[in-house]
């Protein structure tokens, strides 16, 4: 009870200091978005993160620890989450919250039936990175990864998922599409399907230097990208026929990036009271914690607030900065300080939203 009461206590102050477009806020942010390690245990060829090695200090484990009553969702991120020597306590400690939603950014490959048991414990999107459908493919991409190894990891989710059934745990498999695997998009579909994916997401592979980069303009990728748009109306089909919430980020025909079914519309931005006509919302409700220890408020902030490395989390969610954009915002003058992103609308409104509580638990508390 007393943790509940904390988190309800921290959401209705929240909610005021946004009303009031405060720069000082004495409520915690809701939402965290933490990268725990830049270690990984394979090399895929189309990320360099791996080439880096940094940790979270221990000091911020401890404060992420003080934080977690107050939180309503987070994403841990890598490198490889789980090699990580803090995440098997995060997730013993997560139980505790039940208003806590969580996504693990994961590829997977070192799920074992005793992490499994813990990830079925917690309210969880697992997310896990799958470039290729068939062993030629996959370990192409994702260098020094045995498709075997992935294999088994699902096998043992399947498993858990039959015998501790848990509605508040979802699958998703995120796809990085390049030239080594549009055409095999439609059998990485039916690999879902096999796995008991929920959403399966489709995202352009970055750095136009790179060979598998295909979202050029040359007339080899334009020919490719003919085929791709063919390849995308299949897997429609497919998503609809298998149940599977297809999530379309392509950059091609400008299609709308559906990233989170639970997100609020623009409409009910528009509606809600607290924080009216505020341009973005996330520096009254969100940190992000990168690697080396650099925070903003969200992924396409290009001002750091602080750095992990230097001051507690508490004195960077109100540093000088972080008040500038909350000022600044509030009084409408957000081009001078937001990225050039989110000020060309190239963002959408929703994403600069934190999920709202109230729209998933209103029936079940009053705040």
């Amino acid at each position: 009870m007393e943790n509940i009461e904390l988190f309800l206590n921290n959401k209705r102050l929240n909610k005021k200091e946004i009303a009031q477009k405060k720069s000082i806020l004495s409520s915690k942010f809701t939402s965290l978005i933490c990268t725990l390690e830049n270690k990984c245990n394979i090399k895929c060829i189309m990320c360099g993160v791996w080439r880096d090695s940094w940790s979270i200090p221990q000091k911020i484990y401890h404060e992420i620890v003080n934080i977690l009553p107050y939180l309503e969702h987070v994403i841990w991120l890598g490198g490889e989450v789980f090699l990580s020597p803090y995440f098997a306590d995060l997730l013993d400690k997560t139980k505790e919250y039940p208003f806590l939603e969580q996504r693990i950014n994961t590829n997977a490959l070192l799920i074992t039936e005793v992490w499994a048991e813990k990830l079925f414990q917690n309210n969880i999107e697992l997310i896990c990175s799958i470039d290729g459908a068939t062993k030629e493919t996959y370990e192409h991409i994702r260098r020094g990864g045995r498709f075997e190894d992935l294999i088994r990891a699902l096998d043992i989710i399947k498993e858990m998922k039959i015998k501790k059934y848990n509605k508040e745990f979802s699958l998703r498999m995120n796809v990085v599409v390049m030239r080594s695997n549009y055409l095999e998009l439609e059998k990485i579909m039916d690999f879902a399907k096999e796995y008991n994916f929920e959403n399966v997401q489709l995202i352009g592979i970055q750095g136009e230097d790179s060979p598998e980069h295909i979202f050029t303009d040359n007339p080899e990728n334009k020919q490719i990208l003919k085929q791709l748009e063919n390849i995308v109306e299949r897997l429609r089909h497919k998503s609809r026929q298998y149940n599977i919430n297809l999530l379309n980020c392509l950059p091609i025909h400008n299609p709308v990036c559906n990233l989170e079914r639970e997100i609020k519309s623009s409409e009910e931005v528009k509606n809600n009271e607290a924080g009216k006509d505020l341009f973005c919302y996330l520096p009254w409700q969100q940190l992000l914690i990168e690697p080396y220890g650099y925070v903003k408020f969200g992924c396409w902030c290009e001002e750091p607030i602080g750095n992990i490395m230097d001051k507690s989390i508490d004195e960077i969610w109100n540093s000088e900065i972080a008040q500038l954009y909350r000022r600044k915002i509030a009084a409408g003058d957000y081009k001078s300080i937001c990225s050039m992103k989110c000020r060309a609308e190239d963002i959408p409104e929703e994403l600069r939203i934190v999920n709202e509580f109230d729209k998933r638990h209103g029936d079940k508390v009053i705040l």
